[in-house]
């Protein structure tokens, strides 16, 4: 489901581990991934509700990284945070794919990663510069 894709990704950009165990976290007094990813980006999104935020929940490492775009960092963090939104407001599959398709890293290594061949077979709004 789109919300479990969400929390996969969050733990993916901010090398965090999603605990199951939930007793284990009340132990620890850990928030799990979706309440500090809640924590961090939600009351910080709310002031800037007239502009785009400019909030990346991507960990230091991966932004120190040479081929990291801090643009494809917003955008990620926002797909994963409208992923583990509010159930009316979460976005479709296809939806979070176009929006993948498009950062830049994407556009980089497109050849590369033979997207075209992993999407074949997918009804997606492919990006112009294919």
């Amino acid at each position: 489901d789109i919300f479990a894709y969400g929390i996969i990704l969050l733990g993916l950009i901010s090398k965090r581990v999603y605990e199951r165990d939930s007793d284990k976290r009340e132990e620890t007094n850990d928030l799990g991934i979706y309440g500090w990813a809640e924590k961090e980006y939600r009351p910080r999104h709310l002031d800037s509700v007239f502009h785009q935020p400019k909030i990346s929940l991507v960990h230091r490492r991966l932004k120190a990284h040479p081929t990291f775009d801090f643009a494809d960092g917003l955008k990620v963090t926002s797909i994963a945070m409208r992923c583990v939104g509010p159930g009316c407001q979460r976005p479709r599959m296809k939806g979070v794919l176009n929006c993948l398709l498009k950062l830049h890293i994407v556009k980089q290594y497109w050849d590369y990663l033979e997207c075209d061949k992993m999407l074949s077979y997918i009804d997606v709004e492919f990006p112009s510069y294919i």
